[in-house]
């Protein structure tokens, strides 16, 4: 089973870096992304940039975090995504907790926004956004499976 959750970490990865969303415009009708659609990656990065501009520019981490913890956690996915994936090739039974760590963001941020906005939260979805929230979900209940005995 602990090749099974590398496989979906390996997938998960890869969807980080698929598209995720459109661009979205910024304040001064300009892009936020690379002009067609953003990844999981551009989301993360591009947020990661402007925080640390905004830090410069005298703002605090406690002002920026309240709006900024969902792009946040996205950062998850990789950090988890790539244990899982070393912890399952090394047939370690730790996979199956890095595997649920790295599949809960996708689920954590689809579930927000469907709190806050309702099912119109999949409208913009792409299909990195899809893989992802799939793989979550296939990763999340693959931690609770039982182990089998030999």
């Amino acid at each position: 089973m602990s090749r099974v959750m590398a496989f979906l970490a390996l997938l998960l990865l890869v969807a980080f870096f698929l598209p995720w969303l459109p661009d979205l415009p910024s304040g001064d009708n300009t892009t936020f992304g690379n002009g067609s659609t953003m990844s999981g990656f551009d989301v993360t990065y591009g947020v990661v940039m402007m925080s640390k501009d905004a830090m410069q520019a005298g703002a605090s981490v406690g002002d920026m975090l309240p709006n900024l913890w969902p792009v946040y956690i996205l950062l998850l996915i990789p950090l988890f995504g790539v244990l899982t994936l070393l912890f399952g090739l090394a047939g370690a039974g730790i996979a199956s907790a890095t595997g649920f760590l790295a599949g809960l963001p996708a689920i954590v941020l689809a579930g927000k926004g469907v709190m806050d906005e309702g099912m119109d939260t999949f409208n913009n979805y792409e299909v990195g956004a899809w893989a992802a929230l799939a793989l979550s979900v296939l990763l999340v209940l693959m931690a609770f499976v039982p182990k089998r005995r030999g």
